[in-house]
């Protein structure tokens, strides 16, 4: 038995014999866009605050931990050029040991990236629906978390129209010049953070399920510095 393998055991059992009914999660990591294996950091906090973290293997993208099961976890991915963001997970029980496979997507960033597409508006509205402020609640954590990075936010309003109907583009494009002032107005709120927010008119026409497309407009050279 080599050194590499001896510690990964060492870790195993050390694991194991913290919990009473271990199991094992393993996993792999890809990136959105692509589909390419990552190596990213992975932070794993559990309900009482306590910290695991981990790699993904940077050929294979694949990873693997002992998990206490019925744990709920708030997953967080991060790394050099990756998006950092965070998920809900809940490792399963069965009562017994057991491995479970996972395939996480995460975000490798680049200028023009697409990160986030939304349906903010309520339809034929500049009214930001519930659901809607939710979102935009999410987003302000990851600028908060991401500070090397700048967005733009391209808003449309063809969500409001159908296509076998004629549209009064003037109304078209006043809806959409309310939506913007409306988005605007939040992220004025934003403070320190809002210099790195841009809003623009969408030059491209959004599915119909759609209304803000959300784009990396510039990212520095300090990106995932804290």
């Amino acid at each position: 038995m080599n050194f590499v393998s001896a510690v990964k055991l060492l870790i195993l059992f050390s694991s194991i014999s913290l919990f009473s009914n271990p199991a094992m999660i393993k996993g792999k990591i890809t990136d959105l866009y692509t589909n390419s294996p990552l190596a990213i950091n992975i932070e794993l906090r559990d309900t009482k605050g306590a910290k695991i973290k981990i790699n993904s293997n940077s050929i294979s993208g694949q990873f693997e931990q002992v998990l206490k099961p019925g744990e709920k976890y708030k997953v967080i991915f991060s790394g050099t050029n990756i998006l950092r963001e965070e998920m809900e997970w809940t490792m399963p029980d069965s009562g017994k040991y057991f491995e479970i496979e996972v395939d996480w997507k995460a975000k490798n960033i680049k200028v023009g990236s697409e990160i986030y597409k939304y349906k903010i508006f309520k339809p034929n509205t500049a009214e930001i629906s519930t659901d809607g402020l939710a979102e935009l609640d999410k987003l302000k954590e990851v600028i908060k978390f991401n500070r090397a990075i700048s967005i733009e936010l391209f808003v449309c309003s063809n969500d409001s129209f159908q296509s076998d109907k004629k549209v009064d583009i003037n109304k078209f494009k006043e809806l959409n010049k309310q939506r913007i002032n409306a988005l605007n107005l939040i992220f004025d709120e934003w403070k320190k953070d809002r210099a790195r927010i841009k809003v623009s008119d969408s030059a491209n026409e959004l599915p119909k399920t759609t209304d803000i497309s959300v784009k990396i407009s510039s990212i520095d050279d300090l990106f995932n510095s804290k």
